[in-house]
């Protein structure tokens, strides 16, 4: 007996989510170490929540505009779909933090990384992947989602870094 039963079929969709789990991790990897440890794991833990619990909301079982993977049964697969997130959302706020973003040039990279999302999430959920299947929703709806979140997280970004700041000033 397993906890979170395997896919009935392991296809495209399956293998898109290790092929994405192992090239973000390559990029994270790659990239310069730019937060302290405690920082990096909260930014990751969040985006993998904000994205669980979204997720939860208008794709589970009493809302059901979408399934995610293979069926609307949870099994491993749909559980490891959220890893992506913890890279992508550390990468946004890497960029953000690495160009010191603001004003319209902010406001421009979270429209365009918004937009690019939903052409993700179009691709994945439209092409042979099958990673998303839709039933009522249509990935343009996402954009108010994307819009919010993404602000949240630099918001989130601050008050962890502003933490961190204050509680290494109270050590010394």
């Amino acid at each position: 007996m397993t906890i979170l039963p395997l896919p009935e079929k392991f296809d495209a969709n399956e293998w898109f989510i290790l092929f994405h789990i192992l090239a973000l991790v390559i990029l994270l990897y790659k990239l310069p170490k730019r937060f302290p440890t405690s920082i990096t794991i909260l930014l990751l833990m969040f985006t993998v929540t904000v994205a669980r619990v979204v997720d939860h909301v208008i794709a589970g079982p009493h809302v059901d505009l979408y399934d995610i993977m293979d069926s609307g049964d949870f099994e491993l697969f749909d559980l490891l779909c959220y890893v992506p997130y913890a890279p992508f959302g550390y990468v946004f706020i890497y960029l953000y933090d690495k160009f010191q973003l603001k004003g319209v040039i902010l406001l421009l990279f979270i429209v365009i990384l918004s937009i690019g999302s939903i052409g993700f999430e179009w691709f994945t959920g439209t092409s042979y992947i099958g990673y998303l299947k839709y039933s009522s929703w249509k990935p343009i709806y996402s954009l108010p989602i994307y819009l919010i979140v993404q602000p949240c997280t630099i918001l989130f970004f601050h008050l962890i870094k502003s933490i961190h700041e204050r509680s290494l000033s109270s050590a010394e």
